[in-house]
């Protein structure tokens, strides 16, 4: 009895062994699949990681928080993807908005296949240049919303509102149905004034270099005042829409990110209609200057007094504000006159 047994749990370990072996090729594919899985998975993980890390940087940008989006960028880039042209990219803007332009141009030489816009050779050439890409210029602004702020509102002032009141106090006709363009509308503040203080009858239009800017007006619904709200660099709009005519014409440093303003000066005379009136405010200074913080330039008093005088524009109104540290804005209120044969109003 026990011989048999014995030989009965031999066989059905034998079998057992064959059996083993027999499985191991399907024991050896699942494990692969397995593996397989788990690899891929991993790979999905580090990509939403890596990806949730250049998200978030890019909403540190926004926000100006320059240090929590060099973080971000370089956990990602030496680690998760490593000399990524998109991530070197923003990283070389985050430097250059902390004005670091030797870190900048570092990562932005990693990252020049997506630099469309040129900001590379831009701050290569930063030391000799009269005027800021549109392109450029139209980022920037978006990025750096909260100096809108910081510029137009201080020490008490608000530069919109007392734009307005000066615009306001020195017309003296407009027609009944009246136009108006604003230039560079930023987040509509002006348009919030105009609708607060100007006499019924005007249809406001105007132009927007950010995307985000105009994003927010409409966020704020300072939008509703305007008929329409161009995405457009002022170069641009200006040439393309040269035949329009408008009553008023206003801007806050819409046209600031050039030097040089007897273009853009002659072309928006071009499109007030006649005794029409121009009414903008600038930065001024002892001559003119380049401001790294705002990305714009300042100008001085007898700069703008040929300028305008050039375009057959008379200021008939003008006020000093004080809110800058360095540099003071200007308020200046100007109408249209024609020249006679003798360039003569």
């Amino acid at each position: 009895m026990i011989a048999p047994s014995i030989f009965s749990k031999l066989v059905d370990y034998v079998k057992w062994i064959f059996a083993f072996f027999m499985n191991i090729p399907a024991m050896l594919k699942n494990q692969f699949y397995v593996l397989k899985n788990n690899f891929q998975q991993l790979r999905y993980n580090l990509k939403n990681f890596a990806e949730a890390n250049i998200t978030l940087a890019l909403y540190h940008i926004n926000n100006q928080n320059y240090n929590d989006a060099i973080f971000r960028f370089i956990l990602v880039d030496k680690f998760l993807r490593p000399n990524d042209p998109f991530v070197n990219y923003w990283l070389g803007w985050t430097y250059f908005l902390k004005n670091n332009h030797k870190k900048a141009i570092i990562h932005l030489e990693k990252g020049v296949s997506e630099d469309k816009i040129g900001l590379l050779k831009f701050i290569k050439s930063s030391n000799n240049f009269s005027k800021v890409p549109s392109e450029i210029y139209s980022i920037y602004r978006g990025m750096t919303i909260e100096n809108v702020i910081d510029k137009f509102f201080n020490k008490g002032y608000d530069l919109p509102k007392n734009l307005i009141i000066q615009l306001v106090g020195a017309i003296d006709k407009l027609p009944e149905k009246y136009s108006i363009l604003e230039v560079g509308s930023n987040l509509g503040l002006l348009g919030q004034e105009i609708q607060k203080r100007m006499r019924d009858g005007f249809t406001l239009n105007g132009v927007e270099t950010s995307v985000e800017m105009i994003k927010l007006q409409k966020r704020c619904q300072r939008d509703l005042v305007y008929e329409t709200v161009a995405n457009s660099s002022i170069e641009e709009y200006l040439t393309e829409n040269k035949n329009e005519k408008y009553d008023v014409i206003l801007s806050m440093d819409g046209f600031s990110n050039d030097s040089e303003l007897a273009v853009v000066f002659a072309q928006i005379t071009n499109l007030l209609s006649e005794e029409g009136y121009f009414a903008f405010a600038l930065r001024i200074s002892d001559s003119i200057k380049f401001s790294e913080k705002y990305l714009e330039f300042s100008y001085d008093k007898i700069y703008l007094d040929q300028v305008i005088k050039s375009c057959g524009l008379k200021v008939i109104a003008e006020l000093d504000l004080q809110l800058l540290m360095k540099d003071n804005y200007c308020i200046f209120i100007c109408k249209r006159f024609f020249l006679d044969k003798n360039n003569k109003i």
